[in-house]
């Protein structure tokens, strides 16, 4: 009916997990134009369809009081009202992204590992499971929380790496020595940061990092074979032993050999690790 193509147009707008879910699983495939959208965060989203406002969210957000101060709910719960009246929610089961037992299983091994989220506990044992090696989980945690415990932890010494799909975690990822974005859609919207990833592709985290470590030793090669060229060269030069031509035909020839060495080592190194 018109509520549902209302709600599956507005969440459309939004590249949050569970707008994504709404609008895949919504029973309608007919859309609507979305005029003065809003994405509060920690609140959810807001827009216009025929001068009618649908809202998508948390429970305070789109009116339903009776809920607002109940902490003892323990399911991922997506609250709706259209034109100011409380329309209901959507109870909607986590899925979590392929390979991501076996990342956290990775990551574990060399890095500290710290969950948060701004969902209540309901998965809390999953979640155990998932990541037994890591040090915290917390919930119900608002944009400025994540933002806090990043500081926090940079404030005891941590190098923080933190990974984010949502505009909560916007000034988490901001703050974070390194931010990576993961989206469903690499075309849409998604909060600023260091770097972009597709949800498919968050399992290769692990190699993508190994990966660049390959990259920063194999550009520390190549600078010292220059230093090495430059070192030879100007001792020959210094004794005589090369004429003009010659030195001018040996710099091209070191330039070519590093830049070689560069890119023959990166493919054998990216074929090595399956990227």
């Amino acid at each position: 009916d018109d509520n549902m193509s209302y709600i599956r147009s507005l969440v459309h707008q939004s590249t949050h997990p569970l707008s994504v879910k709404l609008y895949e699983h919504l029973p309608t495939n007919i859309t609507y134009n979305i005029e003065k959208f809003q994405e509060l965060p920690n609140k959810g989203i807001s827009g216009f369809i025929h001068n009618i406002e649908v809202k998508v969210g948390s429970a305070s957000f789109c009116g339903n009081t009776s809920e607002t101060d109940k902490k003892d709910i323990l399911e991922s719960r997506v609250h709706v009202s259209i034109d100011s009246l409380y329309f209901g929610y959507f109870k909607i089961s986590a899925e979590y992204r392929d390979g991501l037992i076996q990342l956290a299983s990775q990551l574990s091994t060399k890095y500290k590992i710290s969950i948060l989220s701004g969902d209540n506990q309901s998965e809390l044992a999953t979640l155990k499971n998932m990541f037994p090696k890591a040090e915290s989980f917390h919930f119900q945690m608002s944009p400025m929380d994540k933002l806090l415990h990043v500081k926090e932890l940079q404030k005891n010494g941590d190098k923080v790496l933190m990974f984010g799909d949502g505009l909560n975690d916007a000034g988490a990822l901001k703050q974070a020595d390194i931010g990576i974005a993961v989206t469903e859609n690499m075309s849409s919207f998604s909060p600023a940061s260091d770097g972009i990833i597709a949800g498919e592709k968050l399992a290769y985290t692990y190699t993508y990092m190994r990966f660049s470590n390959i990259a920063i030793s194999i550009i520390l090669v190549s600078f010292g074979i220059s230093i090495l060229y430059n070192i030879f060269g100007l001792g020959f030069a210094v004794m005589g032993l090369l004429s003009p031509l010659l030195a001018a035909v040996l710099m091209p020839i070191s330039s070519l050999t590093v830049v070689g060495f560069a890119v023959i080592s990166t493919k054998i190194a990216a074929r090595r690790l399956g990227i």
